[in-house]
Order: structure tokens, then sequence, then C-alpha cells
């Protein structure tokens, strides 16, 4: 009675991971092996684009006057989250 019952359920287990080979192979596109094709991913996104700005205009402005009011350059960086480069960037 085991017996039977272990190999019904091995059996089902066995139909159920061929289904699921099936399923995932039709997501491969089908390359022929002599093809010289390279398959990539996406990459992904960086956090922010290349050439944008990490402040707009009206923090901008509001940076330059914190600093010229004598506010540290750590809590600056801490409070707009930006680098110490990116900072002096803005001040210039």
């Amino acid at each position: 009675m085991v017996d039977a019952a272990v190999q019904a359920a091995l059996a089902n287990e066995r139909e159920r991971m061929i289904s699921a080979l099936e399923t995932s192979a039709q997501a491969v596109p089908d390359v022929p092996h002599d093809s010289n094709t390279v398959l990539q991913e996406k990459a992904p996104r960086s956090r922010m684009p290349v050439g944008q700005y990490k402040l707009t205009p009206r923090q901008a402005a509001s940076l330059r006057a914190k600093r010229q009011r004598g506010a540290p350059i750590k809590a600056l960086m801490e409070e707009y989250g930006i680098s110490r480069a990116t900072l002096f960037r803005y001040l210039q």
C-alpha cells in the first residue's frame, strides 16, 4: 500500500516538474548553437541618470544661503543628501 502511494506521489511530482520545465523553456528565445548571438539582460537603472541635477534651483539657493550664514559643511551634506564634492559644486 505504501509503495503504491509513494509511487503515485513521485509520478505526480515528475509530471509537475516536466510541465514547469516546458513552460520555462518557452521563455528562452530559440538561438541556434552555431550563431554568434549574445543574449543580454537590461542593466538595472542607476539611482540617478547621468547629467541630472541633484537639487532644484530653489534648493541650491537655499544651500548657498545657509552656507553664507555659517552652516557646517557636514550638516548641509546630511540635510540635502549629497556628497562633499556635489556640495562644493553647488557652492561655486
